[in-house]
């Protein structure tokens, strides 16, 4: 993987939000995503160009409980894409590895361990809300063997690339349930909503 030079997804993703890092302050993550990320991509060791605030993060996350700013986060996520060279499907692999170590870890293995379809229907906005406040997550069955997430957002905070990232988040997940064979893809992006669909068993190969 490719090394570049500066963090131009960053600078493009801050420079969308209405206040750059102070936009949105009522949507929150757990710091442990971060702590996670680093684990997966070393963050850089001499972060020039980036903010202070998120090579601060990077470099020094806080305390795993801690809540850091929703849009933190995800830059943060966007300065190790930058500075690894990830492209979208790069940063959607990130992602899914950054949840499934979370995930494995002793911290969360009990909150997040093997769940039936049922189960993620029933509890996903319980266990979404133990990691992003804010950002709202629905789940609803679409078919026996399928089901959709909605994940509910003010408009700019995840773009584009963000949204498909956040296959991976999903998907790490989706590996843990007891049904084997899960397919999650994402199905519609919209302003303030975005969509992704489950699948298991034949409903999975009949994805796409």
């Amino acid at each position: 993987m490719s090394l570049v030079r500066g963090y131009p997804r960053v600078d493009e993703y801050l420079g969308s939000l209405p206040g750059g890092l102070q936009a949105f302050p009522a949507y929150e993550a757990k710091a442990s995503l971060v702590r996670f990320m680093v684990e997966v991509c070393p963050a850089p060791r001499d972060p020039v160009g980036l903010p202070p605030a998120i090579a601060s993060l990077l470099l020094d996350p806080p305390p795993a409980n801690v809540w850091i700013p929703e849009v933190h986060h995800l830059a943060a996520a966007l300065a190790l894409a930058d500075h690894h060279g990830l492209d979208g499907r790069g940063l959607q692999t990130f992602f899914f590895e950054q949840s499934s170590a979370l995930a494995q870890s002793p911290l969360y293995r009990q909150l997040l361990s093997m769940l039936s379809p049922s189960t993620i229907l029933k509890t996903a906005h319980l266990r979404w809300t133990g990691f992003h406040r804010g950002l709202e997550l629905e789940a609803s069955a679409t078919g026996d063997v399928s089901l959709e997430l909605v994940l509910r957002h003010p408009p700019g905070l995840l773009t584009p690339l963000l949204a498909e990232a956040f296959v991976g988040v999903f998907a790490a997940l989706a590996s843990l349930s007891t049904e084997p064979g899960s397919e999650l893809t994402l199905a519609a992006l919209q302003p303030s909503r975005t969509t992704y669909r489950l699948a298991w068993g034949a409903s999975a190969a009949n994805t796409g």
